[in-house]
Order: structure tokens, then sequence, then C-alpha cells
């Protein structure tokens, strides 16, 4: 299997709408209830792309898998080194390895930018992405009890944390 991972682009978004709203359907995953539109997540790249926080597409033999990125946490200057971990790939390519090269990846980029923290918050039942942090060196920081209502049952929070 070869990986590619590139800085997405504007071009990029359609599938990167895609692979979110996929995540979007299956529920659980994330905080939005809603599929988006390429014109919201172009309003999100463009909010990374001033904050100088990347997005990546990631390739599997070539073949688009998914996308990764940093977001700001809490938006405060105090916490300028710390970051929220994204990783979304396309059903089919669960389970395959690909989020962990992806999560190092993710890693190795904040080490050499001289990041403290890297956080990802994750809701209780999503198994898959607990399992794949913990096993990077991720601990549990905390949980906030059923806070999300994700298609009519409320979901609990958990923050994972990676102190680099």
């Amino acid at each position: 299997m070869r990986l590619e991972f590139k800085f997405a682009t504007p071009e990029d978004l359609e599938q990167i709408t895609c692979t979110y709203n996929a995540a979007i359907a299956l529920g659980g995953i994330t905080a939005d209830t809603t599929a988006q539109s390429v014109n919201s997540r172009l309003i999100w790249y463009n909010q990374h792309i001033e904050s100088q926080l990347p997005v990546w597409t990631i390739y599997c033999n070539k073949n688009y898998c998914g996308w990764m990125s940093l977001s700001a946490f809490y938006g405060r200057p105090a916490y300028l080194g710390c970051k929220e971990v994204s990783i979304y790939l396309n059903p089919e390519f669960y389970n395959q390895g690909i989020g962990t090269h992806a999560l190092l990846e993710l890693i190795k980029y904040a080490q050499a930018h001289n990041l403290h923290t890297l956080l990802a918050f994750i809701f209780s039942k999503n198994l898959n992405s607990i399992h794949l942090f913990a096993k990077l060196g991720f601990k549990p920081w905390g949980v906030l009890p059923e806070i999300a209502d994700v298609k009519n049952y409320f979901e609990n929070l958990e923050i994972w944390g990676l102190k680099l």
C-alpha cells in the first residue's frame, strides 16, 4: 500500500465534502448532523488557510481515500501550541491501517512545527477512533457526559491528548 499526503487545494473540496458527509450519515463520528455543502467546506478551508492550519488529502495507491487537518483549539493565544486533530476516511478504506499512518504524519508535522499538544475529541461509541489514538500514545484526558444530541440520542464526548 502506497500512501501519499498532499496539502489540499480548493479543487479537493468536493471529495473532502463527500467524505465528511459520509461520516455524518454514519452517525457517531462528527457533531454535524446534516450534510454539508461544498460552499460551507470552502469557508472552513479558507479559515484553515488564513490561520496557517493545513488540510491534507490522503491517497492510497493514487486513489483519494480521505482527508486530515489540524485546527485551532479554543482560539486564545495561550493555546497556540495546541491543535485539534481530525482524520476522515471514506468508509471503504476503514481498518486498513491508513488512519494509523495519517495520525503518525500529523504527529510528525506537529513536532516539526514546535507544537506541544495534540487533542482529539471523540464520541465514546467511536471505538475505532479511540483505539487508533490510544495505540499512538494519546491518553484520555476527560469526558463530557451526554453533551451532544446526535440523531436523537446523547453522546459522551471524550477528550484525548498527546504531549509532544
